[in-house]
């Protein structure tokens, strides 16, 4: 089965070096990856992401070359972003989970992977307890670039 990643837009930040330059060979190592292999990104059909990525993605830069590249190849699925009312409540209410980041935990369920991958490098939002949560709940994983990268080896 194809691999499926659900890509904060942190990450794409990264590789075009305008936030956390630490994480920018493993950023790029993952992207390059994905883009020359049989991998897929996911985004939502209400297309909430794909406007996220545009803005935070400059022209001509690596990040929206890549997304185009992605586009045009047809490595992009696409599912709906919504989230149940429990999980909803309990990732707002409880853990204080940003409102803007629930699209991405929406696609990342509806995914046949297993577990459900999301990646993320430098958001704070994605804490331990948010992360166990996805994990125990909706068998979403969130990984860093290095970790998705270390997974196939």
């Amino acid at each position: 089965m194809t691999r499926k990643y659900v890509i904060d837009t942190n990450v794409l930040e990264i590789a075009n070096f305008t936030i956390n330059k630490d994480q920018f060979f493993d950023v790029i190592s993952l992207l390059i990856e994905i883009r020359n292999t049989e991998k897929m990104i996911v985004m939502d059909l209400e297309g909430d992401i794909i406007k996220e990525y545009f803005r935070h993605t400059p022209n001509g830069s690596f990040s929206r070359i890549w997304l185009n590249q992605m586009i045009a190849k047809k490595q992009v699925h696409f599912y709906s972003n919504k989230i149940s009312n429990k999980h909803h409540n309990h990732l707002r209410e409880k853990l204080k989970f940003d409102r803007s980041d629930l699209k991405f935990i929406g696609v990342a369920q509806h995914t046949c992977d297993d577990p459900h991958i999301i990646i993320n490098e430098t958001d704070s939002d994605w804490n331990t307890e948010v992360c166990h949560y996805l994990l125990e709940e909706l068998n979403i994983c969130v990984q860093n670039c290095k970790q998705a990268l270390n997974e196939d080896t």
